[in-house]
């Protein structure tokens, strides 16, 4: 159920039902950026009386979406002050709460009527509107208010498609790798603009990696963090640390810190979201454990104190440094996004206030 109010000479509430296209695609595969990642889905439907979003694990890795189609036609003409998307509760078997997220791909995505090549990752961006899932409620509606953005979306003149996707899934954090067997030259690999795959913001790890592959081409992963801090305006920042837990390593691996510029929502176009100098980089790297990272004044100078900050993390012996690798000449971290205290990347922030008197 979408709810629009708006007004032509006073303002009015329409209600508008979604229609017989409504559907969901999934993916399922033994690798997870199998799932995510790939161009068509596996599972289909649009004739089951539900709806699936979400992602799991039971002995493969499934990622669901889910696709509205509403016919807003009606509202061609009048100016809209705000809109509610409604959704009914089913069934909720996360073990982890999430975000439903409201996406878009229009107008070209979804397909009206659905098709399973509508599941690319890549057709949808944006962040309409959220709820988290620690409040849902079953056999109930569930409203998620559409922002500024999401409101840009409804199609006044005809159908207004919305894709559901779970924030874990979008990757608002997560690993971009460059993994093309056209590669030959280190400089195609390195100073490309775009990745062949995003990671979403799995729990199982996330990844920098260099090296030189069999075939003859070069391999690069990325990794890209979001922050978000609440320090006062007056707050004087004097040192920031960052921890990564380190679960596996290349021998003399390390890690470089950079302001990361990537989208509020992961592309494969993020691929050089980076810019400056760096901010540090890591010494010799310990297994099972939390790694530090100091920055430097720059670093500091850079965090948003009042918003988000985003951090890329490269690998520091070849790809910061541009030194192409051998075929044996590997650099590779792997550190844990698993949720909760003692494994998710941190950010330690020092910090003194101006007291007046």
């Amino acid at each position: 159920m979408f709810e629009v109010w708006g007004y032509q000479t006073e303002e009015n509430t329409g209600t508008f039902y979604s229609t017989a296209s409504d559907g969901w695609l999934g993916y399922s595969a033994s690798e997870y950026e199998w799932s995510r990642n790939n161009a068509t889905a596996n599972q289909f439907s649009n004739d089951e009386g539900y709806l699936a979003l979400g992602q799991e694990f039971n002995g493969e890795y499934f990622v669901y979406k889910s696709f509205l189609y509403f016919d807003t036609s009606s509202l061609d003409g009048l100016s809209l002050t705000g809109a509610v998307l409604s959704v009914r509760g089913l069934g909720d078997y996360a073990p982890q709460d999430f975000n439903i997220t409201i996406q878009n791909g229009q107008p070209n995505y979804p397909h009206d009527p659905l098709q399973q090549g509508d599941y690319a990752e890549d057709n949808y961006s944006g962040n309409g509107g959220q709820f988290n899932t620690a409040g849902f409620q079953i056999e109930s509606y569930n409203n998620i208010t559409l922002n500024e953005e999401g409101m840009s979306w409804i199609n006044q003149s005809g159908t207004t498609k919305l894709c559901l996707r779970s924030d874990r899934e979008i990757a608002s954090e997560g690993f971009i790798a460059r993994n093309n067997p056209n590669d030959i030259e280190w400089d195609w690999a390195r100073n490309n603009a775009t990745g062949d795959f995003v990671s979403g913001s799995s729990e199982f790890s996330l990844e920098t990696y260099v090296g030189a592959v069999g075939d003859g081409s070069f391999y690069i992963e990325r990794t890209f963090l979001y922050f978000d801090l609440s320090i006062p305006d007056n707050a004087t920042i004097t040192s920031v640390t960052l921890g990564l837990y380190v679960f596996d390593l290349c021998e003399d691996a390390k890690v470089s810190i950079q302001k990361g510029t990537q989208a509020d929502m992961l592309t494969l176009n993020d691929y050089d979201s980076f810019s400056g100098d760096e901010y540090g980089h890591s010494n010799a790297l310990l297994l099972g454990q939390y790694n530090f990272i100091t920055f430097n004044a720059l670093g500091i100078s850079e965090i948003n104190k009042a918003g988000i900050t985003k951090i890329c993390i490269r690998e520091y012996n070849h790809d910061f440094l541009d030194v192409a690798p051998e075929l044996a000449d590997i650099g590779c971290v792997y550190y844990s996004n698993k949720q909760g205290e003692g494994y998710k990347p941190m950010l330690i922030i020092t910090y003194t206030l101006l007291v007046t008197p």
